[in-house]
């Protein structure tokens, strides 16, 4: 009887520890808003801010990445949502990044604090402490089968939440 007890409650704790997610480097960050970043940087030195969009371009040094950045409205995760381009950023990462993972249409979003801008090309440069990559961005309809319903659509709003279109088939 006792070993039926701890079998129950191994396999009852596996399934809780199976079931939480890794934790998101960037979640607990404010989300920066470019234009008034832009307006007045000053306001934000030496205070960590929270900026995303799509990748446009990855150029590699000896020990950094800089990923140039088209930016767009983030959600309370980070995560980057819609088309409707907010201006341009440069994020500069510490660390050689994957090329393979880090590339052109890839959606990303850091956490750093602005750098005194040297750059002409740049209004803002963002010296990143903290990343994500996403899979995709919201815009991308995909279809997923789940308990025997199928879903269409995006599996998380830009607020965060979870939706399931579910249509039984």
């Amino acid at each position: 009887m006792n070993a039926l007890k701890i079998a129950t409650m191994f396999t009852f704790i596996l399934a809780i520890i199976s079931c939480t997610h890794a934790p998101n480097p960037i979640a607990n960050f404010e989300n920066g808003d470019l234009s008034s970043i832009k307006n007045n940087p000053k306001n934000y030195s030496k205070q960590k801010i929270r900026l995303g969009g799509k990748i446009l371009s990855v150029n590699y040094t000896d020990k950094t990445t800089e990923i140039e950045i088209q930016s767009l409205s983030l959600n309370k995760s980070g995560r980057p949502f819609g088309d409707k381009s907010k201006g341009r950023f440069l994020a500069i990462v510490q660390d050689t990044l994957d090329p393979a993972i880090y590339k052109e249409n890839a959606y990303f979003t850091g956490v750093g604090v602005i750098l005194e801008n040297k750059n002409d090309n740049y209004q803002l440069i963002l010296q990143v402490s903290e990343y994500k990559i996403w899979q995709e961005n919201y815009n991308t309809n995909r279809q997923t089968v789940r308990n025997g319903f199928q879903s269409f659509g995006r599996d998380e709003s830009p607020l965060g939440m979870q939706i399931n279109l579910p249509i039984r088939f």
